[in-house]
C-alpha cells in the first residue's frame, strides 16, 4: 500500500519494478570450504555456472510471445488526455502544502488514480494491475519479446482539469504497508507530455517503511 505526500513539482508518476535477477554468481558454500579446489579448477566451474546462466537469460530474452495489441491501446490509453478547445478553460491550479496527502489507497480526496503501463508499450509481455482501493500492486515480469518490467503511472490529474502548484515542498515522502524489498525507479514529471522531460531515482521498498525523494 502507498501513500504519497506533497512534494516537489509533480504532474505524473511513475513507479517501475526493476528485475533484480542478480548480477553476482556466487558458487555453492563447499567451494569455499574444500582446500583441495585448485583456483583453475573454481574458475572454470564458476565459467560454466555463468555460462549456463547467460544461456537461460538469453534464452527468455529470445522467447517469442505475440503482441496484445489491444491491451497496449487499453494502458496507454488512460494517460492521454485531448487538446484543450480554444475556448476551453484552462486547468485550475491548486497550491500544495508541505505535508498534504497527494494520493492515498482507497481515498475518495484523490487527485489522480495509478494505472499499469508495462513494457506491452514496446512489445513486450509482462503485465500488472494496480487496486487503487487497497495500493496493491501485482505483476509478472518476463523478458519476452525483449521486455522485462511492469509500471504504474498516475492518470490525468482530474481528468487533465487540474495541475498542482508544489514550488512550497521541498520533496515526496512514499509510505510502504507491505514493502518486499525490491527496488524500484521512480520518476516525477512537471508536465503532461506522455515522454517529456523527467526526473528519476531508485529505491527499496520496506515493510511499514517509508522514503523521501530527494
Amino acid at each position: 500500500m502507498l501513500t504519497f505526500r506533497s512534494s516537489s513539482c509533480l504532474v505524473a508518476l511513475l513507479l517501475c519494478l526493476l528485475d533484480s535477477s542478480g548480477a553476482l554468481f556466487l558458487p555453492p558454500r563447499q567451494y569455499y570450504t574444500r582446500h583441495v579446489v585448485s583456483k583453475t579448477t573454481t574458475s572454470n566451474l564458476i565459467s560454466r555456472r555463468e555460462k549456463r546462466r547467460s544461456s537461460t537469460i538469453l534464452a527468455a530474452a529470445d522467447e517469442r510471445k505475440p503482441w496484445e495489441v489491444l491491451r497496449f491501446i487499453s494502458q496507454s490509453s488512460k494517460f492521454v488526455t485531448l487538446p484543450p478547445l480554444p475556448f476551453a478553460a484552462s486547468p485550475v491550479k491548486r497550491k500544495m502544502g508541505a505535508g498534504e496527502i497527494i494520493w492515498e489507497a482507497g481515498s475518495s480526496n484523490n487527485f489522480f488514480n495509478f494505472a499499469p503501463l508495462d513494457d506491452v508499450v514496446m512489445g513486450g509481455a509482462s503485465s500488472s494491475n494496480v487496486d487503487n482501493n487497497t495500493g496493491i500492486w501485482t505483476g509478472k515480469v518476463t523478458e519476452a519479446n525483449n521486455g522485462g518490467f511492469v509500471g504504474v503511472r498516475s492518470t490525468p490529474f482530474q481528468g487533465g482539469s487540474l495541475s498542482l502548484d508544489m514550488t512550497e515542498c521541498k520533496g515526496i515522502e512514499i509510505r510502504f504497508r507491505q514493502g518486499n524489498g525490491k527496488r524500484f525507479k521512480f520518476v516525477v514529471r512537471d508536465s503532461t507530455d506522455f515522454n517529456g522531460i523527467c526526473w528519476t531515482t531508485s529505491f527499496d521498498a520496506k515493510a511499514n517503511g517509508s522514503v523521501r525523494i530527494p
